[in-house]
C-alpha cells in the first residue's frame, strides 16, 4: 500500500502520481479519502511521473461512488 496524490479523477477512472511503476493490465485498488471504500482499477498506462487507471466497477459500486465523485467535484469548483 502506499498513499499518492490523485490529479484527476472520473467515473471512469483517475490519473495518479508518485507510485511506484507498475506494467499496464496490472489490478489495483484506489482509496480515496472520504470515500470509505476501494475503487478497483487496472493499469492502462504508466510514465515516468504519472498513472492511469481505469476503474472496474459493478453496478453498486457506481451507485456509491457517483455521489462522492459529484460531492468532490463540487468542492473542487469552489
Amino acid at each position: 500500500m502506499c498513499t499518492v496524490p490523485v490529479v484527476d479523477t472520473s467515473e471512469g477512472g483517475a490519473q495518479i502520481r508518485g507510485s511506484p511503476s507498475l506494467p499496464g493490465g496490472t489490478r489495483v485498488a484506489l482509496e480515496l479519502d472520504g470515500a470509505g471504500f476501494a475503487l478497483p482499477c487496472i493499469v492502462r498506462g504508466d510514465s515516468e511521473d504519472s498513472m492511469r487507471l481505469q476503474f472496474e466497477l459493478d453496478d453498486a459500486t457506481v451507485a456509491t461512488f457517483r455521489p462522492f465523485l459529484e460531492r468532490l467535484t463540487l468542492s473542487r469548483a469552489a
